[in-house]
């Protein structure tokens, strides 16, 4: 079992009213890093390829993909 718990709730807005400015920012960096990654994914070499387990068609799949689609691809067995 782990041991990680959550103890409390974070309001999806701030107490003052804003538009939580704070999510909005942590929403464009993951997008940010996730186009960055995936435009390198096109310049890796079959070796480096490999390391990570992917091909080479499923390298340039996944570097087509949105920035912000940053749900991960259901695979089939």
């Amino acid at each position: 079992m782990s041991n990680i718990t959550m103890t409390h709730f974070a309001p999806a807005r701030t107490a003052g009213g804003g538009a939580g400015w704070s999510h909005l920012a942590d929403a464009l960096s993951a997008m940010f890093r996730a186009w960055a990654t995936r435009r390198d994914l096109a310049d890796l070499s079959p070796r480096e390829l490999e390391d990570i387990g992917l091909t080479r068609q499923a390298a340039l799949k996944e570097a087509r993909r949105l920035p912000w689609d940053l749900a991960p691809a259901l695979r089939r067995f």
